[in-house]
């Protein structure tokens, strides 16, 4: 099972959700500021503690990960938009970024580049 699979086996709601999305953007590492908005998609699953393994250093396949990949679905599905921000020497697909240097710089970017993962958008 990949990520995708996993981050589909949490509840049938995300299965619907990211069921068309070839490659499913999100925060790497996971830091990240949110809304608990946002996040309420997530919060609904009830996940407990022992639905995760014991941390021992995975790289991937495990329900946090697979987590990890939910963060933007679950800004969309809670009708929120989201923006990742990035160091170019951090972000592979340099065409996908602004320089910000001013606030108007961000609202112009966020206004004429919007990004959706799930189909419809918000």
């Amino acid at each position: 099972a990949d990520c995708k699979e996993l981050a589909a086996g949490l509840g049938p709601h995300l299965a619907k959700a990211i069921g068309g999305i070839e490659n499913i953007d999100f925060p790497s590492g996971s830091m990240f500021w949110a809304r608990s908005k946002a996040l309420k998609p997530l919060l609904d699953l009830n996940l407990v503690a022992t639905d995760f393994p014991e941390e021992n250093g995975q790289l991937s396949l495990t329900n946090a990960h697979a987590i990890e990949r939910l963060f933007f679905i679950s800004c969309e599905l809670a009708g929120l938009k989201w923006l990742k921000i990035a160091l170019p020497q951090w972000h592979a697909a340099s065409d996908q970024l602004q320089s910000a240097s001013s606030p108007w710089i961000v609202r112009r970017f966020v206004d004429k580049r919007n990004v959706n993962l799930l189909p419809g958008g918000n």
